[in-house]
Parts: C-alpha cells; sequence; structure tokens
C-alpha cells in the first residue's frame, strides 16, 4: 500500500493504478475482490440485457463510473405495521442522483456513465450516459418491488464492486481515467448469509477508496447498521426515519455526497439540491 501511495506523484499514475489494483490489493483483501469480479461476470453473462456503453463510443479522456443498487424488496411498497410506503422517495432519490450526475457531466465536461440494478432483480439498465437515462416515477418503483422478496444487500454488494472493477479495467484500458461512484438505497438490513466484514476489507482498503467512493442511503432505523458493517466513510452514510420530510432532506445529502464523491470533493458553491426535489411538494410518499 506504500507503493501505492507513492504513485500520486507519478505523471502515468492512472495507467499504473490500473496495474496496481490488478495485482496489488493487499493480500487477505485480493481473494474477496477476484471472487467479486468472477461473480459479477457470471451475473452479467446469465442476464439478458443490453451492454454497456463501449468506450468506443465515449468522446471524453475521463469518465465518471457510476452504479446505483436500488432496494426493490416487497417492504418499500408494504412494510406494514402502519408505516408509509416509500416507493415516492425511492423514485425521488433515483431522480436527484441522475440529475446530480448530469450536473457533474456539464460541470467537468465529461462523460458520466450510470448503471441501475435492483437488490434481488438484477440489472435495470447497464451503465448508460446519465443524461440518457429516464429517472423512475412512483409507479415504476411499486412495479419493481412486487413479486420479490428480502433485502440480499450485502450479495448484491459484493457483485456491484466486482461489475465495477470490471467495467473500470475495461475503460482504463482505453486510456481513460476513471473514477467509481456506487450508492446503496434501501430500507432494511440486509437478510442473507453474506460476511459483510470481507466487503469491509475491500470498501476500507487504500487501493480501492483512492479511486471508488461508496455512499449508502438508509431509509428507516432497520438499515440504519449497514454503513458501519460495510465500513463506508460517515460522511457517506445517509441516515433518515422512515418519514417523507426527513426522507426528502437526505436525499438532498446523498446529492451533495454523490457531487463531492464524483468531483474529488468539490462540491461548487451554487449547487442547490432543493432544486432536484419536486417544486413544493415534498410529501410524495
Amino acid at each position: 500500500m506504500k507503493f501505492f501511495n507513492a504513485l500520486s506523484k507519478t505523471p502515468d499514475r492512472d495507467q499504473i493504478q490500473l496495474a496496481v489494483a490488478r495485482k496489488t490489493f493487499s493480500q487477505d483483501v485480493a481473494p474477496v475482490a477476484s471472487q467479486a469480479m468472477v461473480l459479477a461476470a457470471k451475473a452479467e453473462a446469465a442476464a439478458s440485457v443490453a451492454a454497456p456503453t463501449s468506450p468506443d463510443e465515449l468522446l471524453s479522456s475521463k469518465v465518471v463510473s457510476g452504479m446505483v443498487l436500488i432496494d426493490d424488496s416487497p417492504s418499500i411498497i408494504n412494510p406494514g405495521a402502519g408505516r408509509p410506503s416509500v416507493a415516492g422517495e425511492v423514485a425521488l432519490a433515483d431522480q436527484a442522483l441522475i440529475e446530480t450526475l448530469c450536473q457533474v457531466s456539464r460541470d467537468l465536461n465529461q462523460e458520466v456513465l450510470l448503471r441501475r440494478e435492483g437488490l434481488n432483480k438484477g440489472v435495470i439498465s447497464n451503465f448508460t450516459k446519465v443524461e440518457d437515462l429516464k429517472p423512475f416515477n412512483k409507479a415504476e418503483v411499486e412495479a419493481l418491488c412486487s413479486g420479490t422478496s428480502g433485502t440480499p444487500l450485502y450479495s448484491r454488494t459484493e457483485t456491484g464492486i466486482g461489475t465495477l472493477i470490471n467495467y473500470e479495467q475495461e475503460l482504463m484500458s482505453s486510456g481513460r481515467k476513471v473514477k467509481n461512484v456506487l450508492v446503496m438505497i434501501t430500507d432494511g438490513m440486509n437478510n442473507d448469509k453474506r460476511n459483510p466484514a470481507d466487503l469491509k476489507k475491500i470498501i476500507t482498503d487504500p487501493c480501492f477508496k483512492g479511486r471508488s467512493t461508496v455512499i449508502i442511503l438508509m431509509i428507516g432505523e432497520e438499515a440504519w447498521k449497514a454503513g458501519d458493517e460495510l465500513g463506508i466513510e460517515k460522511d457517506n452514510q445517509i441516515r433518515a426515519e422512515r418519514e417523507p420530510e426527513k426522507i426528502a432532506q437526505a436525499i438532498k445529502r446523498l446529492s451533495v455526497a454523490v457531487m463531492s464523491a464524483s468531483k474529488d470533493g468539490r462540491v461548487p458553491a451554487a449547487f442547490n439540491p432543493s432544486k432536484l426535489l419536486p417544486s413544493g411538494n415534498i410529501q410524495i410518499g
């Protein structure tokens, strides 16, 4: 890792990062990262989805590669115990994420790609230029959450990281400089058997953190433990109680976190995430 940190002064830093990423994740992290990449490749091969945007279709030399993992479990629309559906809020988070990344693309004058996955259903849309994406509406989120069960947050995070690394290597092999942003939106704790400690090793590894940021929007107290278990930085753990106004405020914080991650910590003073919310209509649940 000392070797990796020393690369920041090297002219060909980004190309060397690729070699380092392939070979020198710390020894206890490399097997887990490799497993995640293999699982992601298998999942991609099994899914009937459009191919990701090819590097040949890109014009800019720098790229932001994003992924959002959306909780599509039934609890989003029918949590029980008299608690409200948050399908509208999830749709709003998706809208705010896309609008924020479009702003990043305009500010940096470079291409931003986003892949969307459901925690249960898998790939919704592959790596696509954000300006070509249509945000979900409430009805579409409700449809996405029908007929599914559980919240395999950690398993999907594992394959999500593998997918990001695989696509990053494809982009960097074409000479692009890449910044990765992984966003998770969930209302519940993971209920599969994947050990979060293995994922925490990757997420907190300096080699991975040097070029990737993980952000999580946790709706409801049931989800609040996930950020710490995965080792996500505190500023990128966005917590909200299961109330429309509280979630709307959390979505603003999510937008700021995504903007900061995409632009190496630089958030324009003029950036106003409130403009991403429907005018005069915070009660969207």
